[in-house]
Protein backbone atom coordinates (compact mmCIF):
# COMPACT_ATOMS: atom_id res chain seq x y z
CA UNK A 1 0.00 0.00 0.00
CA UNK A 2 1.24 3.46 -0.77
CA UNK A 3 1.38 5.33 2.51
CA UNK A 4 2.29 8.94 1.85
CA UNK A 5 1.67 11.28 4.74
CA UNK A 6 1.30 15.05 4.55
CA UNK A 7 4.87 15.49 5.85
CA UNK A 8 6.27 13.18 3.20
CA UNK A 9 4.26 15.04 0.56
CA UNK A 10 5.79 18.32 1.69
CA UNK A 11 9.32 16.88 1.42
CA UNK A 12 8.82 15.77 -2.19
CA UNK A 13 10.12 18.16 -4.81
CA UNK A 14 7.10 19.47 -6.71
CA UNK A 15 9.12 20.29 -9.82
CA UNK A 16 10.13 16.65 -10.25
CA UNK A 17 6.73 15.21 -9.39
CA UNK A 18 4.84 17.72 -11.55
CA UNK A 19 6.43 16.10 -14.59
CA UNK A 20 5.16 12.72 -13.39
CA UNK A 21 1.60 13.90 -12.69
CA UNK A 22 0.13 12.28 -15.80
CA UNK A 23 1.78 8.91 -15.02
CA UNK A 24 0.62 9.13 -11.39
CA UNK A 25 -2.94 9.79 -12.55
CA UNK A 26 -2.80 6.81 -14.97
CA UNK A 27 -1.41 4.56 -12.21
CA UNK A 28 -4.16 5.73 -9.85
CA UNK A 29 -6.85 4.93 -12.42
CA UNK A 30 -5.34 1.48 -13.05
CA UNK A 31 -5.16 0.81 -9.29
CA UNK A 32 -8.75 1.99 -8.88
CA UNK A 33 -10.13 -0.18 -11.70
CA UNK A 34 -8.11 -3.21 -10.60
CA UNK A 35 -9.20 -2.77 -6.99
CA UNK A 36 -12.86 -2.50 -7.99
CA UNK A 37 -12.59 -5.61 -10.17
CA UNK A 38 -10.95 -7.50 -7.28
CA UNK A 39 -13.88 -6.56 -5.04
CA UNK A 40 -16.60 -7.28 -7.62
CA UNK A 41 -15.34 -10.65 -8.87
CA UNK A 42 -12.80 -12.03 -6.41
CA UNK A 43 -12.48 -15.57 -7.82
CA UNK A 44 -11.75 -14.49 -11.39
CA UNK A 45 -9.47 -11.68 -10.22
CA UNK A 46 -7.76 -14.07 -7.80
CA UNK A 47 -7.10 -16.51 -10.65
CA UNK A 48 -5.64 -13.74 -12.78
CA UNK A 49 -3.49 -12.51 -9.88
CA UNK A 50 -2.36 -16.10 -9.25
CA UNK A 51 -1.31 -16.50 -12.88
CA UNK A 52 0.56 -13.16 -12.78
CA UNK A 53 2.34 -14.26 -9.59
CA UNK A 54 3.19 -17.60 -11.21
CA UNK A 55 4.62 -16.04 -14.35
CA UNK A 56 6.60 -13.52 -12.29
CA UNK A 57 8.04 -16.26 -10.09
CA UNK A 58 8.92 -18.42 -13.11
CA UNK A 59 10.73 -15.51 -14.76
CA UNK A 60 12.49 -14.61 -11.50
CA UNK A 61 13.52 -18.22 -10.89
CA UNK A 62 14.85 -18.63 -14.42
CA UNK A 63 16.95 -15.46 -14.29
CA UNK A 64 18.10 -16.26 -10.75
CA UNK A 65 19.10 -19.80 -11.77
CA UNK A 66 20.93 -18.54 -14.86
CA UNK A 67 22.73 -15.97 -12.72
CA UNK A 68 23.76 -18.61 -10.19
CA UNK A 69 25.00 -21.04 -12.81
CA UNK A 70 26.95 -18.45 -14.81
CA UNK A 71 28.46 -16.64 -11.82
CA UNK A 72 31.90 -18.07 -11.07
CA UNK A 73 32.32 -16.03 -7.87
CA UNK A 74 29.84 -18.12 -5.88
CA UNK A 75 31.34 -20.95 -3.84
CA UNK A 76 30.01 -24.46 -3.25
CA UNK A 77 27.53 -24.04 -0.37
CA UNK A 78 26.31 -20.67 -1.60
CA UNK A 79 25.77 -22.01 -5.11
CA UNK A 80 23.87 -25.03 -3.76
CA UNK A 81 21.65 -22.88 -1.51
CA UNK A 82 20.93 -20.43 -4.33
CA UNK A 83 20.11 -23.30 -6.70
CA UNK A 84 17.71 -24.85 -4.16
CA UNK A 85 16.07 -21.44 -3.71
CA UNK A 86 15.71 -21.00 -7.47
CA UNK A 87 14.18 -24.48 -7.80
CA UNK A 88 11.74 -23.59 -5.00
CA UNK A 89 10.78 -20.45 -6.91
CA UNK A 90 10.27 -22.57 -10.04
CA UNK A 91 8.00 -25.00 -8.19
CA UNK A 92 5.94 -22.26 -6.54
CA UNK A 93 5.66 -20.38 -9.84
CA UNK A 94 4.58 -23.58 -11.59
CA UNK A 95 1.88 -24.19 -8.95
CA UNK A 96 0.58 -20.63 -9.24
CA UNK A 97 0.64 -20.78 -13.06
CA UNK A 98 -1.00 -24.18 -13.52
CA UNK A 99 -3.53 -24.01 -10.66
CA UNK A 100 -3.99 -20.46 -9.38
CA UNK A 101 -6.60 -21.55 -6.83
CA UNK A 102 -4.15 -23.92 -5.12
CA UNK A 103 -1.49 -21.23 -5.23
CA UNK A 104 -3.80 -18.67 -3.68
CA UNK A 105 -4.84 -21.25 -1.06
CA UNK A 106 -1.17 -21.82 -0.18
CA UNK A 107 -0.70 -18.06 -0.02
CA UNK A 108 -3.76 -17.96 2.24
CA UNK A 109 -2.10 -20.37 4.68
CA UNK A 110 1.07 -18.29 4.70
CA UNK A 111 -0.93 -15.10 5.27
CA UNK A 112 -2.96 -16.85 8.00
CA UNK A 113 0.26 -17.65 9.87
CA UNK A 114 1.44 -14.05 9.43
CA UNK A 115 -1.90 -12.66 10.69
CA UNK A 116 -1.94 -15.01 13.68
CA UNK A 117 1.65 -14.10 14.63
CA UNK A 118 0.89 -10.39 14.21
CA UNK A 119 -2.23 -10.87 16.33
CA UNK A 120 -0.27 -12.55 19.11
CA UNK A 121 2.36 -9.78 19.03
CA UNK A 122 -0.27 -7.02 19.11
CA UNK A 123 -2.22 -8.69 21.91
CA UNK A 124 0.99 -9.01 23.92
CA UNK A 125 1.85 -5.34 23.26
CA UNK A 126 -1.71 -4.33 24.16
CA UNK A 127 -1.63 -6.23 27.44
CA UNK A 128 1.72 -4.64 28.34
CA UNK A 129 0.37 -1.14 27.65
CA UNK A 130 -3.21 -1.69 28.81
CA UNK A 131 -3.21 1.50 30.91
CA UNK A 132 -2.30 3.68 27.93
CA UNK A 133 -4.90 4.73 25.42
CA UNK A 134 -3.19 2.85 22.60
CA UNK A 135 -3.10 -0.37 24.64
CA UNK A 136 -6.78 -1.03 23.96
CA UNK A 137 -6.30 -0.28 20.28
CA UNK A 138 -3.39 -2.72 20.07
CA UNK A 139 -5.50 -5.32 21.85
CA UNK A 140 -8.41 -4.79 19.46
CA UNK A 141 -6.16 -4.90 16.37
CA UNK A 142 -4.49 -8.03 17.70
CA UNK A 143 -7.84 -9.76 18.13
CA UNK A 144 -8.87 -8.71 14.62
CA UNK A 145 -5.57 -10.01 13.17
CA UNK A 146 -6.00 -13.27 15.05
CA UNK A 147 -9.59 -13.59 13.80
CA UNK A 148 -8.62 -12.90 10.16
CA UNK A 149 -5.79 -15.44 10.43
CA UNK A 150 -8.16 -18.03 11.87
CA UNK A 151 -10.69 -17.46 9.08
CA UNK A 152 -7.99 -17.74 6.40
CA UNK A 153 -6.58 -20.89 7.99
CA UNK A 154 -9.89 -22.68 8.49
CA UNK A 155 -11.65 -21.72 5.26
CA UNK A 156 -11.78 -23.77 2.04
CA UNK A 157 -9.36 -22.81 -0.77
CA UNK A 158 -11.92 -20.83 -2.79
CA UNK A 159 -12.87 -18.74 0.26
CA UNK A 160 -9.22 -18.13 1.14
CA UNK A 161 -8.51 -17.05 -2.44
CA UNK A 162 -11.52 -14.70 -2.33
CA UNK A 163 -10.39 -13.19 0.97
CA UNK A 164 -6.87 -12.60 -0.34
CA UNK A 165 -8.31 -10.98 -3.46
CA UNK A 166 -10.51 -8.76 -1.25
CA UNK A 167 -7.42 -7.71 0.73
CA UNK A 168 -5.55 -6.97 -2.50
CA UNK A 169 -8.56 -5.02 -3.80
CA UNK A 170 -8.75 -2.86 -0.67
CA UNK A 171 -5.00 -2.23 -0.79
CA UNK A 172 -5.26 -1.18 -4.45
CA UNK A 173 -8.16 1.16 -3.66
CA UNK A 174 -6.25 2.81 -0.81
CA UNK A 175 -3.19 3.17 -3.05
CA UNK A 176 -5.35 4.71 -5.80
CA UNK A 177 -6.84 7.24 -3.37
CA UNK A 178 -3.35 8.05 -2.09
CA UNK A 179 -2.15 8.71 -5.64
CA UNK A 180 -5.23 10.84 -6.41
CA UNK A 181 -4.53 12.82 -3.24
CA UNK A 182 -0.90 13.27 -4.26
CA UNK A 183 -1.89 14.48 -7.74
CA UNK A 184 -4.43 16.94 -6.30
CA UNK A 185 -1.79 18.20 -3.85
CA UNK A 186 0.62 18.75 -6.72
CA UNK A 187 -2.08 20.57 -8.71
CA UNK A 188 -2.90 22.78 -5.72
CA UNK A 189 0.79 23.56 -5.22
CA UNK A 190 1.21 24.43 -8.91
CA UNK A 191 -1.88 26.67 -8.80
CA UNK A 192 -0.65 28.48 -5.68
CA UNK A 193 2.81 28.85 -7.20
CA UNK A 194 1.34 30.30 -10.42
CA UNK A 195 -0.79 32.78 -8.47
CA UNK A 196 2.25 33.88 -6.46
CA UNK A 197 4.17 34.57 -9.65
Amino acid sequence: MLNISRLQRLQLKPEIIARQKKLLRIAAIIFLLTGISCLLNPLLSGSIIGIIIGVSMLISATTFLLGVLTNSLLGGPTKIAATVLAIGYLLIGYIFFTDPLKGMAALGIILAVVFILAGVLRITAGLQRIKNTDGWLQLLLGLMNFFIGYILFSSPPATAASMITFLIGFELLFSAFTLFSLVSGISAFEKAQNQAD
